[in-house]
């Protein structure tokens, strides 16, 4: 899966951890987020920013703008994908959105499956291949598989 556009408000409860992984190191100095029109969010701590847009960029620099290498970017790339998916117990898409679901087995709660589908308001569920428990969903808007 390829997320096209990540949300950015959903990383500003992890921004202490993704500076750290972006670091490599825990700061240990309070963590300062600012948003920018809704495109970009940085995080800064002890000296550091780091960087993230909504196309999923990132950029780690120090206070006075030299750029740094992450070695992390991997774990951080994977932390931001798990933050952008929404619970459908918590929020559910538009009318005959088109979504792009994670399937888990209804008694382990495992993920069997990441697949697309859409959503019937009506009956109340992701009309899929697979009846098991969605678990989560992305606006196929934002994501493609």
């Amino acid at each position: 899966m390829h997320l096209k556009v990540y949300g950015i408000n959903k990383m500003i409860p992890i921004a202490g951890e993704l500076i750290e992984l972006a670091l490599g190191f825990d700061p240990y100095a309070d963590v300062h987020v600012t948003i920018e029109k809704n495109q970009l969010i940085n995080i800064s701590a002890d000296g550091f920013e780091l960087e993230i847009n909504t196309d999923g960029n990132v950029r780690l620099k120090t206070a006075k703008g030299k750029k740094l290498h992450i070695d992390n970017l991997p774990k951080i790339m994977h932390l931001l994908a798990k933050t952008q998916w929404c619970d459908p117990m918590d929020e559910l898409p538009e009318k005959g959105e088109w979504c792009v679901v994670i399937i888990s087995d209804i008694d382990s709660k495992k993920t069997v499956t990441i697949t697309t589908a859409w959503y019937n308001y009506e009956d109340g569920y992701f009309q899929c291949d697979n009846n098991d428990y969605v678990t989560g969903w992305i606006s196929a808007d934002k994501a493609e598989l």
